[in-house]
């Protein structure tokens, strides 16, 4: 998992909705703060391709950006 600090955000923040009990919180969380870091993380990656080179590629290629086995 090359960002497990956006799985874990994402995590937290869900977990904190559901356990206030707040819909309109979770929405916020599933509409756009998990778009967000999604967004964030792919520009990472656009830098760590340019810092690391071929290097990260094979790393990239090795490994799942967010979820493993899914993403």
């Amino acid at each position: 998992m090359r960002h497990p600090i956006y799985l874990g955000l994402a995590l937290l923040a869900m977990g904190q909705a559901l356990a206030f009990d707040s819909w309109p919180a979770l929405l916020i969380v599933l509409s756009g703060i998990v778009p967000t870091f999604a967004w964030r993380a792919h520009a990472e990656e656009k830098l760590l391709s340019r810092t690391f080179g071929e290097r990260y590629e094979v790393y990239r290629q090795r490994t799942k950006m967010i979820v493993p086995y899914l993403l």
